[in-house]
């Protein structure tokens, strides 16, 4: 293999292989130098450990971290890294973390995680992991539900507010602290203390690492992951092996990722899209950088990215930035650009009604005819807006973002128009953690608008509420069925309800994702909303709020909106308004506001009549008969709410609305709308 002298997994100190024809790898330990003879070593299962141990052969002095100090940026290989997972695992198992051993990670992205991560993989220990965030009694449920032997957290502070559970849960017979020292009496010990001990370990001949990933089989857990609970509690859902295989196996194609792209990292790893992307990072032998929220836009223009995964709200905070700046140019630019950029939305979309881009594609000949002719009408501004500020916008991105992604929910289509007629692939997936988490992928020049197809050996039906299939173009429950599919939940009560045998005699069985979609003429599926999230008003009539507030979202005043109204008379709205473009119209129409305290502000200009009247037409331009809505459906009443979106309190770490929660904690708004 190249670059690197594999060693034998079996023998102590590793002896060398010799890789034959075929891929026969035969030891080429000596009698008398180790305690085998030469002998033929069998590949490990294709387990997450495997995939890592097989890049190192291929890549031992390639970059696969690249760790951001400072203000720059230094790489670690996969050499180094390698011999981290090892001491790691090594020190891991001397303080007695083996096979089937559940162990907490409760840890924020970081370098260490996947680390980490890779070395329980090998030792056959699934993670359980969590943000470092996590509300208590959240954890306490969790850590009953699984009953993990070992916890590892990120730092003092964390460990701290957790140490007490030892005494309530007597599974956890230790505790690893990332960032922090050991507290030997309370049995708690620091990662220096687990490193110090592999090395030792493995300076003495230790292989206990790699035969004990010898060991682990693809159908082995990998690890239990508890949802981010947006509708109520969270669910322990158990993911093997060989789910995370075949991810690997057939996503990387299919976005044309090889050894060569560079990924940013910004999501929690905990959460499974980051994890999956990560994994294909080092299943490739590709890079990885890490960044955070407040760093994003800097580090992409340093790193200059390949790739990226992410959830939509990045790609809506940079059409709400991109728009800002062009509101607030000098004239004429001011004027000029906005009707630019607007001419060359126009342009991109009729190139693309003409190269059928869109889930209903054009119908008849003045349709194609009208495309035709906004083409040429609209070329030239296009071009005008790509040298003013769609060049620009790309060269703030890093200048070489092939393509990026997101998944957790889909992106308004004014949003996915600019970005779009900006040259930015961004590409939407779905899926969920019990898929692994994708199920499709709208590919490269895909359908807009759409999640795209199944990937190769996922199905996907849709069925009504009788479990029948339905006809394309008809709303049903998507249910999917492939590979990738969890093994269940940890309890299985709540498997048997979403978990289904196949009539077909497959042994796959058939999952009931929870979702409304719709398959459209294109064959794409595209996503309605969520099952749990409908609502009935007091006349029967049913509410499936997304599509409303996809619509409400569109005005640059309102970040987030959350439709109520179960066993009401009408739909209410809760507004969480977008404050920077609320208060830049405050001070243009001479409303007064406290400016000194931010929170007395919003409280202020949320009561104001005049912001009122405003929201009040935002949402009248957007939900209305003229735009397909039913009688039943328009807003009737809505309430400001002066509290800014907080992640973990009424959002989830990939920025979902967490409805249950902002249910309760605005009940009286709610009461309020209804009397």
């Amino acid at each position: 293999m190249p670059g690197i002298v594999p060693l034998c997994p079996v023998c102590p100190r590793g002896a060398a292989l010799r890789v034959e024809p075929r891929g026969i790898r035969t030891c080429l330990a000596k009698t008398g130098s180790h305690d085998r003879q030469p002998h033929e070593v069998k590949d490990m299962e294709r387990t997450m450990f495997d995939y890592f141990h097989r890049t190192v052969e291929r890549f031992p002095d390639k970059g696969f971290q690249r760790i951001k100090k400072g203000k720059s940026f230094y790489g670690v290989t996969y050499q180094q890294a390698y011999q981290r997972v090892l001491e790691i695992g090594t020190g891991l198992i001397s303080f007695g973390v083996g096979k089937g051993d559940n162990v907490g990670l409760i840890c924020d992205n970081r370098p260490e995680w996947i680390l980490i991560n890779l070395a329980l993989q090998g030792t056959g220990a699934p993670d359980v992991p969590r943000d470092s965030a996590v509300p208590l009694p959240e954890l306490e449920s969790i850590i009953d539900d699984c009953k993990p032997g070992f916890l590892i957290v990120e730092d003092e502070e964390v460990l701290d507010r957790i140490l007490p559970l030892m005494d309530t849960f007597p599974s956890i017979s230790a505790m690893f602290v990332i960032d922090g020292a050991s507290r030997v009496g309370e049995h708690v010990y620091s990662l220096d203390d687990v490193l110090t001990e592999g090395r030792t370990q493995l300076a003495q001949g230790s292989n206990v690492l790699l035969e004990a990933a010898g060991r682990v089989s693809p159908d082995d857990v990998s690890t239990i992951v508890y949802t981010s609970g947006t509708q109520g509690i969270p669910k322990g859902t158990v993911l093997t092996h060989s789910n995370f295989a075949y991810i690997f196996e057939v996503v990387p194609p299919l976005l044309d990722l090889t050894e060569n792209d560079r990924v940013l990292s910004l999501l929690p790893p905990w959460h499974l899209f980051e994890r999956a992307i990560d994994y294909i990072v080092f299943a490739l032998g590709a890079s990885m950088s890490y960044t955070t929220p407040k760093d994003v836009l800097t580090d992409l223009a340093l790193e200059k990215p390949t790739f990226f995964a992410s959830v939509p709200r990045v790609w809506t905070a940079l059409y709400e930035r991109a728009h800002k700046e062009i509101r607030r140019q000098r004239p004429p630019l001011d004027r000029l650009l906005p009707n630019l950029v607007e001419k060359a939305i126009a342009y991109k979309k009729a190139v693309n009604r003409r190269n059928g881009r869109y889930p209903y594609p054009a119908a008849n000949a003045s349709s194609r005819v009208k495309a035709f002719r906004d083409t040429a009408s609209n070329f030239v501004a296009y071009k005008l807006a790509d040298l003013l500020v769609f060049s620009r916008l790309r060269k703030m991105l890093g200048g070489e973002l092939r393509g990026a992604i997101f998944g957790g929910a889909h992106l308004p289509e004014h949003v996915e128009d600019f970005l779009d007629a900006a040259g930015l692939e961004v590409l939407e997936a779905y899926g969920m953690t019990e898929a692994s988490p994708v199920l499709t992928i709208r590919l490269f020049g895909g359908t807009l608008y759409t999640a795209g197809k199944p990937i190769p050996g996922t199905e996907i039906q849709i069925l009504d509420k009788y479990l029948n299939p339905v006809e394309p173009g008809t709303q049903g429950v998507i249910y999917a069925r492939g590979p990738q599919i969890m093994k269940g939940y940890t309890s299985q009560e709540l498997t048997s309800r979403v978990l289904s045998p196949s009539s077909d005699g497959q042994p796959l069985k058939w999952y009931n994702t929870g979702d409304f979609g719709v398959i459209t003429p294109t064959g794409d599926l595209k996503i309605v909303g969520r099952v749990g999230d409908d609502f009935k008003l007091v006349n029967g009539e049913w509410v499936i709020p997304q599509p409303i507030e996809d619509m409400i979202r569109t005005s640059q005043f309102i970040h987030e909106v959350m439709l109520v109204g179960a066993d009401r008379k009408f739909v209410g709205a809760l507004i969480f308004p977008e404050w920077d473009s609320v208060e830049q119209y405050a001070r243009e129409h001479n409303i007064n506001y406290p400016t000194d305290d931010r929170e007395a502000g919003h409280i202020a200009l949320s009561r104001n009549k005049k912001l009122r009247a405003l929201i009040a037409g935002e949402i009248r331009e957007r939900v209305s008969a003229e735009k397909g809505i039913r009688p039943w459906e328009e807003i009737v009443k809505f309430a400001i709410v002066p509290q800014e979106l907080r992640p973990g309190v009424e959002l989830t770490a990939t920025i979902k609305l967490r409805r249950h929660f902002i249910r309760q904690e605005y009940a009286q708004l709610i009461q309020d709308l209804y009397r």
